[in-house]
């Protein structure tokens, strides 16, 4: 079973390693002068921004970093639990915690705003660091005119505050036509994009119920679909579950064993999540942290490392086999990009891109037409 559609967002596109050197005739704040995208706004550029204020959030000061960590070097629950402290620090905090957050939230902001001054306006100074983008790939980012924002950092008020932020700085500079908006669908919005590639079948029945995944650096996000009359009509959060990469990544240095451990993962948590719901067809549509490339999973991350394991395969069968395997049943899995995913829940905006928020910056571009993709119409 397959969507029979291509939704593809090329590996080139990702705005991690966009990097501020200059805006020449701006005023840029020196905090974000040189810094990449993925330093300048992501849960982990939120957890050395709280590390002088661990007190005050109740945050134990050792395990926030000064700097940058990588993902082998910081643990998923305290990049959960920092950005879930400064969100409620925001919205019920005391004095102190609640000054430290807005400051923490309003400067994730304005740095969200210079990266995407820094996309529009396409300065000479700042494609010559990024050489594998072509022209066409700033012209794309200078025509588009929203930004729908997701991922965890989205949500509640820090979303809501980081949101605001970026608009006040784009309006001081005068980018008053790129506007910035919090997607509706917030943590869950690659969740909901995937949701609707689910296959329309010929003999459709009436309802249907799938298993939905947003396999991330952080989380993996699990939920059960249930569609009426073609339609999605409820999405059934389940419980996520960390991604603690310490415990995946192998003791040596070892792409092929880091895919082994990658894909034992994906399996164990879809084949487990299967059998707690035997009520769902054994299909699961997986969102995940990786580009994807003519069927293959691609790029540097941890979840490309896949085919390291499983060869030059399709990542479809490759992850199917293993899931089955799994699960002791046949299920069917069929992953798409993340940034891919989240773009599908806003297909049909022109000139938009989607920007997720999470452990780092996901992005993608929803297409104009909404055709071969599921209607929305929860309740």
């Amino acid at each position: 079973m397959t969507t029979g559609n291509t939704f593809e967002t090329p590996p080139s596109a990702s705005v991690n390693r966009v990097q501020i050197i200059d805006l020449p005739g701006l005023p840029l704040d020196e905090a974000a002068r040189g810094l990449r995208g993925d330093e300048l706004i992501s849960s982990r550029a939120l957890m050395s921004l709280a590390a002088p204020h661990a007190s005050v959030f109740g945050l134990n000061a050792a395990d926030l970093p000064s700097v940058l960590p990588d993902l082998t070097r910081s643990k998923a629950l305290v990049r959960r639990d920092a950005a879930l402290a400064v969100g409620r620090a925001l919205a019920s905090g005391g004095p102190a915690a609640r000054d430290a957050a807005q400051e923490i939230a309003a400067r994730l902001g304005r740095n969200l705003g210079w990266l995407l001054a820094t996309l529009h306006r396409g300065d000479e100074i700042n494609r010559r660091v990024r050489p594998d983008w072509q022209p066409a790939d700033w012209e794309k980012w200078a025509k588009i005119r929203t930004v729908w924002l997701g991922g965890g950092l989205s949500s509640g008020l820090l979303g809501e505050t980081i949101a605001a932020s970026a608009r006040s700085l784009l309006d001081e500079l005068g980018y008053i036509d790129v506007d910035v908006r919090l997607s509706p669908y917030t943590s869950l919005i690659a969740l909901m994009g995937a949701a609707r590639t689910l296959t329309l079948l010929p003999d459709e029945p009436i309802r249907r119920r799938a298993l939905g995944f947003d396999f991330g650096h952080t989380l993996v996000k699990r939920a059960v679909l249930d569609y009426e009359g073609g339609v999605l009509a409820t999405m059934e959060a389940l419980p996520p579950v960390l991604t603690e990469w310490s415990e995946i990544y192998p003791a040596e240095e070892d792409r092929a064993a880091l895919g082994r451990n990658v894909l034992r993962f994906v399996a164990q948590i879809i084949a487990r999540t299967a059998a707690e719901r035997p009520d769902a067809e054994p299909y699961a549509v997986t969102s995940v942290a990786a580009y994807k490339q003519n069927g293959r999973l691609a790029g540097n991350g941890p979840y490309a490392s896949i085919h390291a394991a499983g060869g030059n395969r399709l990542a479809n069968d490759i992850l199917s086999e293993a899931t089955s395997r799994a699960a002791g049943r046949a299920i069917a899995v069929e992953p798409i990009h993340d940034g891919t995913a989240a773009s599908l829940a806003h297909a049909g905006a022109p000139r938009s891109a989607v920007i997720m928020l999470g452990t780092a910056l996901g992005v993608g571009f929803p297409p104009n037409r909404e055709v071969g993709l599921r209607a929305i119409g929860l309740r």
